[in-house]
C-alpha cells in the first residue's frame, strides 16, 4: 500500500501514558553521564519501586516486573543492590549472560523474538540495558544509521508492549556541555522519548540529573538525588555503597552551568604526570620556580626528545593545576611556564623572571628586528 491518509475524526483520542513522571511509555529513555554520577543506582531505585507499585507518576497501577540487562556487574552482586534497595526481587529478571552461547544484540531477531517473548510471559512493563552499548551487536555509536536502527528497533518493541525502555549510556570524560554526556551519534538521543543527564557538582559533592529531552513532558527541569549509604548483603565488612532513595526538584540548579564549572575543579590526575612532565617540574624547580619555555625545552629536548611531547605534557600540569603559563608584554610569542607551588599567579612569576633576566628585554628586541634567531627546533608558543 502507498500513500495513504485517515480522518483524526476516525482516530480513537488517546493521552500519553508514563512509567513514572519522568520516564514515559511507549519508547525508550536515554540514561546518559559520565561515569560515578549514579546512573545504574538511579536505575536500581526505579526498579526497586516498580516491583513494589511505588511509582511517582506513573500511570501503572500496582507492582509490575522488570527485565534488566547488566554486563558490568555480575548476577549475585546485582541481586545484592535490588536488595538493598527493597525490591521485590521475584518481580526482576535478570539476564543470565553467562549461559549465552553469543552476546545479546538488539540487532538480532532471534534475540528480540526470545526478548519479546520473555516480556510477553513476564508481562514485563519496563526494560533496562546497563550498558545500551553492550547490546549494539557490533553496529558503531558514531554511525547515525545504525544507532537509528538499535533505537527503532527499542521503540517499535515499546510500542508494541506499551513499556518503558531505559538505556543506560556513557558520555565523555569531563563533558563540558549537555551534548558531551553521551558519545556517538545524535540519533541516540533524538530517537529516544525522553533523555535524563547526570552529573555531579565538584563544589558541593552533590548529584543531580536533568530532563534535557522529553517529547511529550516537560523538559530542562533539574532534580537533585538521595542518597543513602547501605552496607550490601553479604558484605558486612565493607564501609557500605551509595543507593539513591528519591530525588527533589532543584529549579536554581542547571547542569550546563555544573558541566562548566566542573571544567574548572577538575582534581589532580598523577597518572597524566608523566616523567616528561616531571622532567618539567624539575627544570621548574631548579631555576626558582619559573623560566621561558624557550629555556626549559634547550634543556630537555636532549637525545631525540621531541618539543610536542613536552607540549603534551606541559598542557597535562596545566589541567592538574601544577604549572601555569604567562606571556612576556609586547612579546606575545614569548612564554613563561612557572610552578603555581611558588607563584601564586602569573605576574608574580613574571616580575621574579624580570629580576632574574634585566637583560631579556633587550635580547627580545633583537630578536624580533631579526638580529637574533630562535632555537632551532623549538617553536615559540
Amino acid at each position: 500500500m502507498g500513500y495513504v491518509t485517515i480522518k483524526a475524526s476516525d482516530v480513537p483520542m488517546t493521552s500519553s501514558q508514563w512509567f513514572t513522571e519522568l520516564i514515559p511509555l511507549g519508547g525508550p529513555t536515554l540514561v546518559c553521564g559520565e561515569g560515578g554520577t549514579l546512573k545504574s543506582a538511579f536505575c536500581h531505585h526505579v526498579v526497586a519501586s516498580a516491583t513494589r507499585g511505588e511509582l511517582n507518576g506513573g500511570t501503572i497501577a500496582g507492582p509490575a516486573d522488570v527485565i534488566y540487562f547488566a554486563t558490568e556487574l555480575d548476577a549475585g552482586r546485582l541481586s545484592a543492590k535490588f536488595e538493598a534497595n527493597g525490591a521485590d526481587r521475584e518481580r526482576i529478571h535478570m539476564v543470565n549472560f553467562a549461559e549465552m552461547d553469543e552476546p545479546f544484540s538488539v540487532m538480532s531477531k532471534r534475540d528480540m523474538n526470545l526478548l519479546e517473548a520473555d516480556v510477553e510471559r513476564f508481562d514485563a512493563s519496563l526494560i533496562v540495558f546497563d550498558p545500551l552499548a553492550d547490546v549494539f551487536g557490533g553496529r558503531r555509536t558514531n554511525r547515525h544509521e545504525d544507532m537509528s536502527m538499535v533505537m527503532s528497533k527499542l521503540e517499535i518493541l515499546a510500542q508494541k508492549h506499551n513499556l518503558a525502555v531505559l538505556c543506560v549510556h556513557h558520555s565523555t570524560k569531563a563533558p563540558k556541555n549537555l551534548r558531551g554526556l553521551y558519545t556517538g551519534s545524535a540519533a541516540l538521543g533524538d530517537r529516544s522519548r525522553a533523555v535524563l543527564g547526570f552529573a555531579r557538582d565538584m563544589e558541593t559533592e552533590k548529584y543531580y540529573f536533568q530532563v534535557i529531552k522529553n517529547n511529550e513532558g516537560k523538559d530542562g527541569v533539574a532534580y537533585r538525588l538521595e542518597t543513602e549509604l547501605r552496607v550490601l548483603p553479604g558484605r558486612e565488612d565493607s564501609d557500605g555503597e551509595y543507593i539513591v532513595t528519591g530525588y527533589v526538584e532543584a529549579p536554581s540548579v542547571s547542569l550546563s552551568d555544573i558541566l562548566m564549572q566542573n571544567q574548572f575543579r577538575q582534581p589532580e590526575s598523577p597518572e597524566k604526570i608523566n616523567d616528561d612532565g616531571m622532567k618539567i617540574i624539575e627544570q621548574l624547580r631548579a631555576r626558582g620556580g619559573c623560566e621561558s619555555r624557550e629555556k626549559v625545552m634547550e634543556a630537555l629536548c636532549v637525545n631525540g626528545k621531541r618539543v610536542s611531547s613536552f607540549d603534551k605534557a606541559k598542557r597535562a600540569l596545566e589541567k592538574a593545576h601544577v604549572v601555569g603559563s604567562v606571556r612576556f608584554p609586547y612579546f606575545q610569542t614569548y612564554a613563561i611556564w612557572y610552578l603555581k607551588e611558588t607563584f601564586p599567579d602569573g605576574q608574580d612569576a613574571l616580575n621574579a623572571y624580570r629580576q632574574k633576566y634585566p637583560e631579556e628585554r633587550e635580547r627580545l628586541e633583537n630578536r624580533e628586528s631579526g638580529l637574533c634567531k630562535p632555537n632551532a627546533g623549538v617553536s615559540p608558543v
